[in-house]
């Protein structure tokens, strides 16, 4: 049936571009009483409504708005990037036909950035052409832009045009040789025997010479191989060693950090704790006071404390090489002694070697105040986790169908409060959204 329909969709684009408004329309009828192309070609579906709508659109007639937006829903989500330019571009004349220039704008616009990446350059043209009636304070930026455009197209199709010739022209040439050879082919067609002896000499003596050059060769490429096996065995060893200095390093790093919390913290605390034990012995002024040098001192404790845990972190966080790994074992953590099911849901465009470690540490921290918040107060049984790359920032989404509740009544508790600093503080935004037995969810919105 596509087939049946393929010429239909044709006829009605030539009048249309005839301005036969009337007559498209019955042919893209005619072709949509085939078959129900919605469900057995989508994308013959789409390309037929989309020139039923201009059509309309052009005879101002109603319904193209439903029209063009249902194609443009189908053409992205079957990924058509030429459905998504068309609807598009379409809607773009609708909303100016009725006067509403920002939507206009707004999907031309869009329509111009799909036909770029497309390196649709006609379709870059239109939308162009498009923008200049939308936009007249602009309009000479859209119309410089359409000249240069266009004469850049009218520069490649010289230039195609000039291969072709020159091609033409060196094969009347290669012809023109032929010929020539052939009569000279002629010419000494009774030497060619004398000439025979002496190429068959020549031939065998090439031949020997190949023979011996061609040994030589895989000789020397055999030399290369065992080369290139010793150079890659040498880097190979030389990743183990490195490898083995890494994690050397942590240990070294991880005996120092138990040092320091075992030598200086705990020894300090043990100190205190003896001094303070005689409170409980003698609680009077004089005894207070020379106790309350030993709650100062567990303030320097509490500093010191913070210093290790700020340098701990900030470890961990440069140093991870797969936070997806984090995340799963904070989820995993949780499934040990909880019902709850979860799935995550990761973009694997993501590259977090390239962000920076700050924003994995505030995203984690978010991750695991949500986490906690959701296993002590939601009684969910599914979370659902979601990280995404958008075009400008990275989007992380905790959602559950825990019992929610009254965002209006002011009680978010103070771990609400430190995911939105968290946030702040890597210049990102917390919209956390819920609703009595409707479940909560939290959208992390950070710029990259």
């Amino acid at each position: 049936m596509t087939l049946k329909a393929q010429p239909y969709n044709y006829i009605s684009e030539i009048l249309l571009n005839e301005g036969d408004y009337i007559s498209a329309i019955n042919y893209v009828e005619k072709a949509l009483k085939l078959a129900n192309f919605r469900k057995v070609d989508p994308a013959m579906f789409s390309y037929l409504n989309n020139k039923k709508a201009i059509a309309k659109i052009r005879i101002t007639q109603d319904g193209s708005l439903k029209i063009l937006k249902e194609t443009l829903r189908i053409g992205d989500s079957l990924g058509n990037s030429s459905i998504g330019f068309t609807s598009r571009f379409y809607l773009a004349e609708y909303y100016l036909s009725v006067g509403d220039t920002l939507r206009a704008k707004e999907y031309c616009e869009n329509g111009k950035r799909i036909a770029i990446t497309k390196k649709n350059f006609e379709g870059e043209l239109k939308t162009m052409e498009l923008l200049a009636k939308i936009d007249p304070k602009n309009s000479a930026f859209y119309n410089e832009r359409f000249i240069s455009l266009n004469d850049s197209l009218q520069n490649v199709e010289r230039a195609t045009r000039n291969k072709f010739a020159r091609i033409e022209f060196e094969t009347d040439e290669i012809t023109t040789q032929k010929n020539l050879a052939e009569a000279e082919k002629e010419k000494i067609s009774a030497q060619r025997w004398m000439i025979l002896g002496f190429s068959l000499f020549f031939l065998a003596v090439f031949i020997f010479l190949y023979i011996s050059h061609r040994q030589r060769s895989k000789n020397k490429e055999l030399q290369y191989l065992q080369q290139q096996q010793k150079a890659n065995e040498e880097i190979y060893r030389l990743m183990l060693d490195q490898q083995q200095k890494i994690e050397e390093g942590k240990q070294i790093e991880k005996r120092r950090i138990s040092k320091e919390l075992h030598d200086g913290v705990m020894g300090k605390l043990s100190s205190i704790r003896m001094n303070l034990f005689v409170l409980g012995k003698n609680p009077d002024s004089e005894t207070l006071i020379r106790c309350m040098e030993h709650v100062d001192e567990i303030q320097n404790i509490e500093k010191e404390i913070r210093k290790i845990s700020h340098d701990l972190n900030q470890n961990l966080f440069a140093d991870a090489s797969d936070f997806m790994l984090m995340v799963t074992n904070l989820v995993d953590n949780i499934r040990e002694h909880s019902a709850i099911h979860f799935k995550i849901i990761a973009d694997e465009k993501i590259d977090w070697n390239r962000i920076n470690s700050s924003v994995k540490m505030q995203v984690y921290r978010i991750l695991q105040e949500a986490l906690q918040n959701i296993e002590k107060y939601a009684n969910a049984t599914t979370v659902v986790i979601s990280m995404l790359e958008k075009e400008d920032h990275l989007s992380v989404t905790i959602t559950d169908d825990g019992i929610g509740f009254d965002p209006r009544s002011g009680k978010s508790g103070i771990g609400h409060k430190n995911m939105h600093e968290r946030a702040a503080e890597i210049n990102g935004k917390c919209i956390i959204s819920s609703a009595i037995g409707k479940g909560t969810a939290i959208n992390l919105i950070i710029p990259t």
